[in-house]
């Protein structure tokens, strides 16, 4: 499940606060934490203090998980299998979420864990600040290596060159459609649309208006469940940075077009009256969600829908297709992550890399614990070798959502100090180019500007952060 996207509907809702922004301050204090971490953890062992060692004698590190509830739980039985595996390591791990100020008390307090797992966004934000140790020869020693992964995973857990986290699991998007709701329109529900032109007339098609002409069903409307602009900007031909030049790109003219196609849709349906009927969904983790519930006959979503439609909606005949491109676009998604680092103030890297290691590692004869998370959590793995078992290729709604990562389709974010900003920002200049409250262009020029403006301040900092 893609707890991202809920947490960053929450984090929208605090736009009153600096939206996504980690304070410039942050790399002087993260150095004096890793300098008084190291002298901590000189004096304890000088004195031989139990920090960091279990009652039977083990090397002992703490382990913060990204994951909570039940794949919290998934992610706890693989640490306790690797306590029992060997007799040198104990990991002690603790379900954290997605909490930005958690981490980044207990790295500039330097208390940190000695490992964490922390979503590619944050991951970005912290390690340009320098808050995570770099893993290339920590994971060559231990046999980790580049071509085993996809490309876009292996990219996540790079910042400014360096690599900086392990990715553990990876989300794509598909487009979903309601075959049931293809036959009621008199389309073939084994023939998904293959263009946007199609996409654009299945919807059109798919739409039921009531007798008093309001919508009854949708048949697609571009961010309904969520806003996938950046996505979009990819799926027709557009970049959001130039990395030769540092410089953001929401203006390029392929990001236009995709803005002014999601806004066609607010034109022909009356936005007035998508959000009313909006108004009408369920809770998403309910059988009333509207793709189950037939209010919404195609909708863009993520691979985990291979397990919810089975525990909320187990009747529904559906079927997944990558969203097709406009003329002279390309498929694309992009792909959320959850990935291993080392805080500096780690006091057992080693013992921290010992476990990444592990986690990605095969069993004498069986998978790694990496796949096994992935599969118990219906997310992605990261290693090829794991995503091509039977039990995720083997499946034939599941299949779809890996091969976008074999195709190398899936992009990463911009790997910039500030994009949990950027991010933000595309989406509040979406809802007001789709409230006719901004022209596309304004609205991106408008974002370049301020995080253009906000980068340069940043990159400025941490070239001189003393100044």
């Amino acid at each position: 499940m893609n707890a991202r996207r809920t947490e960053r509907c929450a984090r929208l809702s605090l736009r009153g606060r600096a939206r996504g922004q980690v304070p410039v301050w942050l790399p002087a204090l993260i150095g004096l934490a890793a300098v008084a971490a190291v002298l901590l953890w000189m004096g304890l062992a000088a004195v031989g203090g139990p920090a960091g060692q279990s009652n039977d004698g083990r090397i002992e590190i703490t382990y913060w998980a990204r994951h909570t509830g039940h794949e919290y739980e998934a992610d706890r039985a693989l640490a306790e299998e690797y306590n029992r595996s060997q007799d040198r390591v104990r990991v002690r791990p603790l379900p954290i979420g997605y909490n930005l100020e958690k981490i980044v008390t207990g790295i500039v307090t330097g208390t940190p864990p000695d490992v964490m797992t922390i979503s590619d966004d944050m991951l970005l934000e912290l390690a340009w600040q320098g808050a995570f140790m770099p893993l290339e020869e920590l994971l060559a020693e231990r046999g980790i290596r580049q071509q085993d992964y996809f490309a876009s995973c292996w990219r996540a857990g790079h910042v400014n060159g360096r690599l900086y986290a392990l990715a553990v699991t990876s989300d794509s998007y598909l487009l979903l459609y309601n075959k049931g709701a293809f036959r009621e329109a008199g389309l073939d529900p084994e023939r998904p649309p293959r263009t946007l032109a199609e996409l654009d007339d299945y919807a059109d098609r798919l739409t039921k208006y009531g007798p008093n002409g309001e919508i009854e069903r949708m048949g697609f409307v571009p961010w309904i469940m969520w806003d996938h602009s950046t996505m979009y900007g990819w799926l027709f031909g557009g970049e959001w940075y130039d990395a030769a030049s540092r410089r953001v790109t929401p203006t390029h003219p392929a990001i236009l077009r995709s803005f002014e196609w999601q806004r066609k849709y607010a034109r022909k349906y009356d936005i007035n009256k998508i959000m009313s009927f909006q108004q009408g969904f369920g809770s998403y983790f309910s059988a009333m969600s509207p793709f189950y519930a037939g209010k919404v006959a195609m909708i863009v979503e993520g691979e985990w829908q291979v397990t919810f439609t089975k525990k909320y909606a187990p009747k529904l005949d559906w079927g997944a297709t990558p969203v097709p491109p406009p003329p002279g676009g390309r498929i694309a998604s992009s792909g959320g992550m959850v990935l291993f680092a080392i805080p500096v103030g780690s006091r057992r890297p080693e013992a921290a890399a010992d476990y990444i290691a592990w986690y990605h590692t095969a069993r004498r004869r069986g998978t790694t614990p990496l796949s096994d998370f992935n599969y118990a959590i219906h997310n992605i793995p990261t290693r090829r070798e794991a995503a091509a078992e039977q039990r995720f290729m083997g499946d034939p709604k599941f299949r779809p959502f890996v091969e976008l990562f074999l195709n190398d389709q899936v992009h990463n974010n911009p790997p910039l100090p500030n994009i949990m900003l950027y991010t933000d920002e595309i989406d509040v200049a979406r809802e007001q180019i789709i409230r006719f409250q901004k022209e596309p262009l304004d609205a991106m020029r408008d974002v370049q500007a301020k995080v253009q403006r906000e980068l340069d301040r940043a990159l400025t900092y941490l070239r001189n952060p003393l100044r």
